[in-house]
């Protein structure tokens, strides 16, 4: 068997493998049965879906920009039948003022006026939380070279980095992309949490 390392930006993102929860990113899960995988990522109003292949032995390391893969809003209600037949005929009328169909493009009028006009506009906001954070990825990455010992010690202390970088903690961050050995690690994880 192999691992799939998942990770995702924004994180926090939903994994489904062949239909099956398997938590939220960052995530490696061990194990996995060698061949082609369908994985499904979601978080909020992003979606990505793809097929991966795991080799035995091997981890495999998926990495997705989520802010690329927005699932389509939904499309907009049909516009109320058009009243535009009645606009061509309001030049003839405008040569006698003094008839009774003047009214006609009053009506034509108000009925081109309560059209709303659709704002779909999401995406716009979860781009401006993220805009003075430092590339989380990148910090976590760098800090984990600096823990010594197996996998299975990187992974809960590359999480925990991901979680407080994430959350804008920016002297852990300074701290962690600083990190060079496995006493600096231990000082930047004993950190006080900021606000």
């Amino acid at each position: 068997s192999g691992n799939l390392t998942v990770l995702t930006d924004p994180t926090g993102a939903e994994i489904r493998i062949d239909k099956m929860a398997a938590g939220t990113t960052p995530l490696t899960i061990e194990g996995v049965a060698p061949g082609g995988h369908g994985i499904d990522i979601v978080a909020g109003q992003f979606k990505w879906s793809g097929t991966v292949k795991v080799y035995p032995n091997r981890t495999k390391v998926l990495d997705v920009d989520l802010k690329a893969y927005t699932t389509p809003p939904p499309p907009p209600p049909p516009p109320p039948p058009a009243p535009e037949p009645t606009h061509p005929a309001a030049p003839a009328p405008e040569a006698e003022p003094e008839h009774e169909t003047e009214p006609q493009p009053e009506a034509a009028d108000t009925a081109m006026e309560p059209q709303p006009t659709p704002e779909p506009q999401p995406s716009t906001n979860t781009s401006d939380k993220s805009a003075g954070k430092p590339d989380c990825r990148a910090v976590c990455d760098r800090f984990v070279k600096a823990v010594t010992g197996s996998e299975s010690l990187r992974r809960p202390i590359r999480h925990r980095c991901f979680e407080r970088c994430d959350a804008g903690e920016l002297k852990f961050s300074i701290c962690a992309w600083k990190a060079r050995t496995m006493q600096d690690v231990s000082a930047c994880m004993g950190m006080p949490e900021s606000e």
